[in-house]
């Protein structure tokens, strides 16, 4: 084998520390779960028989953005405050039990969309948790050399999945139903319990001192933060904008199949499985690669995105739209592998926890309203046509990041 690969490999962060592994395979296993759980999900409400289908399913992917944006900043102090090991057991547990009592009112025939909303707002309060104890441990399983080769892997951790979800997920919901989905996603839960539960490292938080501020003073310090740092601060923003001309692609794929292409929901688990697969080639091939030009990589991601939105916007052949979803995801993974990386290096490990549930509510808040927006437009105007408007966003977005001030270059070295 060459060596310069051997050694890239050796230098890798799951070769290194074996409790990144551990952490990752519990991300690996329960974002394969919620990958066919949100493929169960959407496919159930499209099938539903309620009329304005497209519209439910917005306000269905809406609901589950509103209690990131709502609670991400109080769950991200919580992860500065206490064991973060801890809170991503906790949000973990709550999250499974909440999933069975869900599966209970689907087996027993009593599921409505209102109660299925609700159900969905609740397993949705507590992920942010999960995610802000995630995010700001990555520099405790690693160190400060591999912590952003270690965010662009944590990146591959739902690309991945979602690839395995998506090509299994559309196959297996028509086998065993959306009951079936809801329940493995359930099992994956506990085996991402076991593997956090397994995890040595102290994951505790910084030291505080005897006077330290009061719970609302350190939530507030987080925005603080923002303001006093405006490349941190702008780059966050925009990162958040793009997921408002991203996210609709989700919403238009289960839409595409049934009412263009008139296919079952195996052609909804092979599209996301393409766009899933471009992200994780992007993200992994990312992890390899020393950090560096995070600015040029972000531009070329978006142009990638957009161009790829554009293209499954076009024409009404499943192959091409395979391919487009396919280029899509190759910029997807590469944004979000590096603007993570990025933000790992110029944090403060204090600040960690809020910060990544302020970047999770931003990313959130425009959600809701990009699926509702959508679903709400497609009534009114093709899907091809909304398709190509959001491609045309994130193309622009791309020309925004050139004109935003830089973090200087000294702050993104590799070196400890």
């Amino acid at each position: 084998m060459n060596p310069l690969l051997l050694k890239k490999l050796g230098d890798h962060p799951l070769v290194l520390f074996r409790d990144f592994r551990r952490f990752f395979s519990g991300r690996f296993a329960s974002a394969v779960g919620d990958k066919f759980f949100s493929i169960a999900l959407a496919w159930w409400v499209v099938n539903s028989g309620h009329e304005k289908s497209s519209l439910h399913l917005g306000i269905l992917m809406g609901i589950t953005m509103i209690p990131m944006v709502l609670f991400g900043p109080f769950m991200g102090t919580l992860a500065d405050r206490f064991h973060r090991k801890t809170c991503m057991v906790s949000a973990d547990i709550l999250r499974l039990l909440l999933l069975l009592g869900l599966s209970g009112f689907l087996a027993g025939g009593k599921l409505s969309l209102p109660l299925l909303y609700l159900f969905v707002f609740f397993i949705s309060l507590f992920m942010p948790l999960f995610e802000a104890a995630a995010n700001s441990s990555l520099q405790d399983l690693t160190d400060t050399e591999h912590v952003a080769s270690a965010a662009a892997v944590n990146a591959t951790a739902f690309q991945f999945s979602s690839v395995l979800g998506a090509a299994l997920g559309g196959a297996a919901l028509a086998a065993v139903g959306a009951l079936g989905g809801f329940l493995f996603n359930a099992g994956t839960f506990c085996v991402s319990l076991a593997f956090i539960l397994s995890i040595r490292k102290d994951l505790s938080p910084p030291l505080r001192e005897a006077s330290s501020p009061s719970y609302i003073q350190e939530m507030r310090g987080g925005f603080a933060y923002l303001r006093d740092n405006p490349p941190v601060g702008l780059l966050l923003l925009l990162f958040g904008a793009f997921n408002f001309f991203f996210s609709p692609v989700l919403l238009a794929i289960p839409l595409a199949v049934r009412f263009l292409l008139q296919e079952g929901p195996l052609w909804v688990g092979l599209f996301e499985a393409s766009l899933a697969a471009g992200a994780l080639l992007g993200a992994l091939y990312l992890s390899f690669r020393t950090f560096r030009n995070p600015y040029r990589r972000m531009v070329g991601g978006l142009l990638a995105t957009s161009f790829g939105i554009i293209l499954f916007g076009l024409p009404a052949q499943k192959q091409i739209m395979l391919g487009a979803l396919f280029i899509a995801g190759l910029g997807l993974g590469t944004v979000n592998a590096t603007a993570p990386a990025l933000f790992q290096k110029v944090v403060p490990p204090e600040m960690k926890g809020r910060f990544f549930a302020i970047l999770t509510a931003i990313c959130y808040a425009i959600m809701p309203l990009a699926f509702l927006l959508f679903g709400f437009l497609n009534s009114v105007i093709s899907l091809q046509t909304l398709l190509v408007l959001n491609g045309g966003g994130a193309f622009l977005l791309a020309l925004g990041i050139l004109k935003i001030p830089k973090i200087p270059e000294e702050k993104l070295s590799d070196s400890p």
